[in-house]
């Protein structure tokens, strides 16, 4: 059911389950990427907590989803997680999420810079 609401990608379905992790933790596992999904940059605030959590597994889904978010401030806060973490998995996760966000965003930040840097580049003649 939550990998459909997922798919929906409606404020309401984002609604529906972040109040359903709310409200059953113990389901977090499997809820957070479609949580990122349909939530997308609303969503980093209630998956970033669990980067903390002490369970390795949910430590894991949490760097999915923010990776699957594809931002900057995904990427800023996947690569501080990365110095501090222990565990050996999540380590590789988020090396691993952090690698492949980089070859996403970095092309067009690039892009932009080069059009920012173009004299009278924000006048439309």
């Amino acid at each position: 059911a939550m990998e459909a609401l997922g798919k929906i990608g409606s404020d309401g379905a984002f609604i529906a389950i972040r109040d359903y992790i709310t409200d059953h933790p113990e389901n977090a596992l499997i809820g957070l990427l479609p949580l990122a999904r349909t939530g997308k940059h609303k969503a980093i605030k209630c998956i970033r907590p669990y980067l903390n959590h002490e369970t390795a597994s949910l430590r894991r889904a949490a760097v999915q989803a923010l990776a699957s978010i594809r931002s900057a401030e995904s990427l800023q806060i996947l690569k501080e997680r990365l110095c501090i973490e222990r565990d050996e998995k999540v380590r590789s996760d988020l090396f691993q999420a952090v690698h492949s966000l980089h070859a996403v965003l970095l092309p067009a930040i690039a892009t932009v810079q080069k059009i920012e840097s173009i004299p009278n580049a924000g006048v439309l003649a």
